[in-house]
């Protein structure tokens, strides 16, 4: 049998549904803390938005001035493609406001985690 056949019988026969869920944006809430779903406001416990931040009209402005001046997309990591200086600007201004001698942003909350435990557990890097 085609693997192609067989993965279709596969999922042909799995009694779980392959479908999304669609939700709705809650009509009288600014940002993803709820959602609508089948008539019912929820609270979104999967958004990524922890400090509502999503909505924010002053870094909507900020993103569409950067975005017109610096273009749209990642183009590569920074590990690959170097460091902008705006990074480095950023960075700097983060460690003042938190009185730290430095700081780093990372691109996702996944690479941030990955990357703090790894230091976290490594005897190395802490020594009580």
């Amino acid at each position: 049998m085609p693997f192609e056949q067989y993965y279709q019988n596969f999922l042909d026969s799995n009694k779980y549904p392959r479908e999304l869920k669609c939700y709705d944006l809650a009509d009288d809430d600014a940002s993803p803390t709820y959602l609508n779903y089948q008539g019912k406001k929820l609270i979104n416990f999967s958004s990524s938005d922890y400090l509502g931040l999503a909505k924010h009209p002053l870094l909507i402005a900020r993103s569409q001035h950067y975005a017109q001046t610096l273009g749209v997309g990642s183009t590569a990591s920074r590990l690959v493609s170097g460091n902008f200086s705006l990074y480095s600007q950023l960075e700097e201004k983060i460690a003042a406001a938190m009185g730290k001698p430095t700081a780093l942003i990372l691109g996702a909350g996944y690479q941030t985690n990955i990357s703090v435990l790894e230091a976290l557990l490594d005897p190395h890097v802490l020594k009580v």
